[in-house]
């Protein structure tokens, strides 16, 4: 009987889940709003250390993301292994912790957007502009209509490895040193969870946008295939790059030193070598 309900399920028809409140979804969204805008003001006010370098907006809002990233990807591992998200109904199940999740990181990326807007990188911007704009409004329609909190909470996925590719970013501008054990250590781990979290997250997606394509709404279809179309493009190119500068030019910088290093030690022998000579002689 619940797979024919399933079957003939109308997404424009459907009038919410009766274990949350609409109202709930709003203050998780003005929350969210208010801690990333206070946490934006306090970084504002403390500001950067004195030996940072580059643009200071861009600090700010990397660590403002970091934190956001930091938050709600502890919240997706609970609810990927404690609570088995993969197990429940991708488009009905609505649990309230899962729900204010995804309201409350709803407020970051309506946060973030206004970042943008307000210090005129929305055209500098504009990949993660066109994402957010995709982002905030399928967020929104997954709140106000209280479906597929399951399948975003899979989608947010990716901010477990944002955790580590923000960290990266601030031990950069915070001039960290690249042989350093720690940065080398986080280096590894994004990596890994970019592998684990954002491609095979991005990937689990568009697999359940495929899935559960005829119980979107024709609006939604089109906002989600923009949005899987941006992820699908610089995730990839993003990827190549973090292996191109993380892992081939630590290379070629290893076999450089190396060779550096045994053409010293050639010379010097060969130096030795001349110096016993002309001793013997």
């Amino acid at each position: 009987m619940a797979d024919d309900v399933q079957h003939y399920f109308d997404p424009h028809m459907y009038k919410g889940s009766e274990n949350v409140e609409l109202v709930t979804g709003y203050l998780a969204i003005s929350a969210g709003l208010l801690t990333f805008t206070l946490i934006n003001y306090a970084a504002i006010k403390i500001g950067p250390a004195h030996y940072m370098k580059g643009d200071i907006w861009r600090w700010r809002n990397t660590l403002v993301s970091w934190i956001h990233a930091v938050l709600v990807g502890t919240g997706v591992l609970y609810f990927l292994w404690i609570e088995s998200v993969f197990g429940v109904d991708l488009v009905l199940f609505c649990e309230p912790g899962m729900y204010m999740l995804v309201a409350f990181s709803l407020g970051y990326f309506l946060h973030d957007f206004a970042d943008h807007l307000v210090n005129n990188k929305l055209f500098s911007n504009y990949e993660v502009i066109i994402h957010h704009i995709g982002v905030i409004w399928s967020f929104w329609y997954n709140v106000h209509y209280q479906m597929y909190i399951p399948y975003t909470i899979i989608a947010l996925m990716v901010e477990v490895n944002s955790v580590f590719l923000h960290a990266r970013k601030l031990m950069q501008l915070n001039q960290w040193s690249f042989n350093h054990w720690l940065y080398k250590f986080v280096i590894v781990l994004n990596l890994i969870t970019f592998v684990g979290f954002r491609l095979y997250g991005v990937y689990l997606v568009g697999k359940y946008v495929y899935i559960i394509w005829d119980k979107f709404t024709v609006v939604y279809q089109v906002f989600i295939v923009i949005t899987m179309g941006v992820m699908y493009l610089i995730n990839p190119i993003l990827f190549w790059r973090l292996v191109k500068n993380d892992v081939i030019r630590n290379l070629r910088s290893s076999t450089m030193k190396s060779q550096q290093i045994g053409h010293v030690l050639n010379n010097n022998a060969k130096k030795d070598l001349n110096d016993e000579s002309s001793h013997t002689h």
